[in-house]
């Protein structure tokens, strides 16, 4: 089995058009999401639209998924308070792009799930096990990586949220970071995504990167008035947080 693994679009539509037809030329039988669909981008609606017309798709819920739900309180995280309140505002106007039902739905996603296979098991979260906002980096050492195998008792774990992919083996085990669509952070301006294989007990994982126009997504970003925007098309140009 061969799927795709993708997440943290951040309401960057052409980023997951463009995703999308490279999951089409490459061949994936299934798809999973793991959650930042719509928030701190120009077309939120427009992103769950396309989502909800892709087949075999199991989502997640992201910590700024989870935000939505919680807006009129205050996004949570390890930020300074003028970076809460602005993240507030931005929250506020996402809202307003999203149908009420819709918007109450994403809350609801499950926080964690698996995929098995041919003998193969690997567990999703958006973060990291247990946490939406502590992510996992290429950098960890590999006691805590197997610590994370550990405690989801996987041979492997699927994780994004810090919008930088890699993939670690860890002895026969496998933990794999599929990166961002919408606002990738390692300092490569293209949407990543990761092909997952599993097979014969075996779990393996490829980076994927995108070409796409985000001058567009920038220009997107200005006609569309959004708050935080002279931000976000900084860290889209320059794919760094």
């Amino acid at each position: 089995m061969r799927f795709a693994l993708f997440s943290d679009i951040h309401g960057n539509l052409l980023a997951l058009e463009a995703v999308l037809r490279d999951i089409d030329a490459a061949g994936a039988d299934a798809h999973v999401c793991l959650g930042d669909l719509a928030a701190f981008g120009p077309r939120p609606a427009e992103v769950l639209d396309r989502l909800a017309l892709v087949e075999d798709l199991l989502v997640i819920r992201g910590n700024t998924d989870r935000w939505l739900g919680a807006v009129r309180e205050r996004p949570s995280g390890p930020f300074e308070e003028r970076i809460l309140d602005r993240l507030k505002e931005s929250l506020a106007w996402t809202l307003e792009r999203l149908p009420d039902r819709t918007a109450a739905s994403l809350p609801e996603l499950p926080e964690k799930g698996s995929v098995e296979w041919d003998g193969a098991s690997l567990a999703v979260v958006h973060g990291s096990p247990g946490s939406d906002t502590r992510g996992i980096e290429q950098g960890e050492a590999e006691a805590g990586l197997a610590a994370y195998l550990d405690e989801v008792g996987k041979a492997g774990l699927a994780a994004g949220h810090t919008h930088r992919p890699f993939v670690r083996e860890v002895g026969p085990r496998l933990v794999v970071n599929d990166g961002s669509i919408g606002l990738p952070y390692d300092g490569v301006a293209r949407p990543s995504w990761a092909l997952v294989t599993l097979a014969r007990g075996r779990i393996s994982a490829e980076i994927r990167r995108v070409e796409y126009d985000l001058e567009a997504v920038c220009r997107d970003v200005e006609a569309v008035a959004m708050p935080f925007g002279e931000t976000m098309i900084t860290r889209i140009r320059q794919a760094r947080m």
